[in-house]
């Protein structure tokens, strides 16, 4: 592990309006029929037509200058009484809104604009290129890691101090033998950080897997080196104390057979075990990452490419960013290391390091976004490697493995799969089911399990309420029947405890 400079080590906060006020009515500032921005960008073969209160969603023809033709309703939203139409051949979105709002008879017209996910506020979070090259934001639209225990394996892990863990647990420290697992390096609390560090507070940087728990097991002493007994020691403290996933950024290359056991142990119980692959640059990976049933991962840099000082070979399974601290290519004034907060000699700072060891917690968080959505740790393994971006030849191959993580289409090709598009959590996991829509009957059986028979299961469709579903101690679900007058296009289930939701796409009879 190499490091660079300290980016900053106070932090400034301002207060929002200060004093008690009325909340106002959101519906008084809605601005109806507001210009369309030249810069806009929106779909072009539909609009949305809003309508006055009292008058219904209906099928509509262009006004007379644009030929009567007859506009096609895709979506209709009964909440905000306004539908979605598309446009006849030939028909431009602007010149349709135009002469639709010249005709006075809706309350609105506009566009279907393009919306993009928004970054969360930390303050840091831009020099966070890591982040954007694995498509952090697209990620976390369907996980966070909520749920999920990642025990980092290190030289302990300390909260930090203006930005710190967001879920910090319990854990132990088998150097000192005792239940204080405080970081006196910083590199276990930077590898930490690269998972679960406190995001979107306005401050500091963000973590890949944000509202995982932190499970915090030293193994490492104040100089970064431990033995293989106590890191034995650590994976069987995780398998015992309810983690789903492991990281170690820590190895060399002498095999253990009690070591290899372990991994293999912990992956037989269910977890996720990541590991650095090395930094000697050399051919054949380092252990524990070298074992059967853990995910060794090499390190890339800002242009997606294996560093040099990236182990790599036989054993190297995935890719993720490690950094390069002697190069600033993307040009940001700091070099190109993955930033987290840590701390040097006794002082805590925003820091840029490189290595495998940065590398690894990326795969690690990667996979508890998967499990907090209900993946096994052989699915996880399975979608990162499956939807990686390839660095080299096509498929895996020594120098770069199956390629680069893109956690989200991982978890893309996970929802596909199972249907289960949100991540709901330990608590509130639901699994939904549908029947085929019937048009004769206009009705559809949904199903959805959960685990909490007490909370309420709400059904809707594009936003539209469909009703409650009711609990069944007979099947240990939540049933509904539910009649509807068109074909939804899908079906989304909300647990009301939680407030989280699974959408089902609904088949069409």
């Amino acid at each position: 592990m190499r490091q660079a400079l300290l980016l900053a080590t106070h932090l400034g906060c301002a207060g929002g309006p200060q004093g008690p006020g009325e909340v106002a009515d959101p519906a008084d500032d809605i601005v109806y029929d507001a210009p369309i921005p030249l810069e806009a960008e929106y779909a072009a073969d539909r609009i949305i037509v809003g309508f006055r209160p009292g008058e219904k969603i209906r099928e509509l023809v262009l006004p007379a200058e644009l030929g009567r033709r007859r506009l096609t309703q895709t979506r209709g939203w009964g909440r905000i009484n306004a539908g979605l139409y598309e446009l006849p051949a030939g028909v431009s979105v602007a010149e349709a809104v135009e002469a639709m709002r010249e005709t006075g008879e809706y309350r609105w017209v506009e566009p279907d604009y393009v919306r993009y996910a928004t970054a969360v506020n930390d303050t840091y979070r831009s020099y966070q290129w890591n982040f954007d090259a694995v498509n952090a934001e697209s990620a976390w639209a369907y996980s966070t890691g909520s749920g999920v225990t990642v025990a980092v394996l290190d030289t302990g892990v300390t909260s930090g101090s203006s930005d710190g863990i967001g879920n910090l647990g319990t854990g132990y420290d088998y150097v000192n033998n005792d239940s204080d697992a405080s970081d006196d390096n910083g590199h276990g609390t930077h590898v930490a950080g690269t998972i679960g560090a406190a995001t979107d507070n306005s401050a500091g940087v963000a973590g890949l897997a944000y509202d995982a728990t932190i499970m915090p097991v030293k193994v490492l002493d104040s100089s970064g080196a431990g033995y293989t007994s106590d890191v034995v020691s650590g994976i069987s403290y995780a398998v015992s104390n309810g983690a789903s996933v492991i990281n170690m950024s820590l190895g060399s290359t002498s095999y253990s057979t009690s070591e290899a056991s372990a991994v293999s142990s912990a992956y037989s119980s269910g977890l996720f075990v990541a590991a650095a692959s090395g930094n000697s640059g050399a051919s054949t990976v380092e252990y524990p990452a070298g074992y059967s049933g853990a995910v060794a991962v090499g390190a890339t840099d800002y242009n997606d490419t294996r560093v040099s000082y990236s182990t790599y070979g036989s054993a190297l399974d995935l890719m993720a960013p490690g950094g390069d601290v002697y190069a600033d290519d993307n040009g940001d004034g700091y070099a190109d290391g993955i930033l987290q907060e840590a701390f040097e000699y006794g002082s805590w700072g925003f820091y840029f390091w490189e290595g495998t060891s940065m590398a690894s917690p990326h795969v690690a968080a990667a996979a508890a976004l998967l499990m907090a959505n209900g993946a096994t740790n052989a699915e996880a393994e399975s979608y990162l490697g499956s939807t990686a971006t390839d660095l080299s030849t096509s498929g895996w191959d020594s120098s770069t493995g199956w390629g680069l993580i893109q956690p989200d289409a991982a978890l893309a090709a996970y929802a596909a799969a199972t249907g289960d598009t949100g991540d709901t959590g330990t608590a509130c996991a639901t699994t939904l089911t549908t029947a085929t829509w019937t048009a004769s009957t206009g009705s559809l059986a949904v199903t959805a399990t959960h685990s909490d028979s007490t909370d309420t299961l709400s059904a809707a469709s594009d936003y539209n309420a469909l009703g409650d579903l009711s609990y069944s101690s007979t099947s240990g679900a939540f049933e509904a029947t539910i009649t509807w007058p068109v074909a939804p296009d899908n079906i989304t289930v909300t647990a009301g405890t939680c407030g989280t939701s699974d959408t089902l796409a609904v088949t069409v009879n």
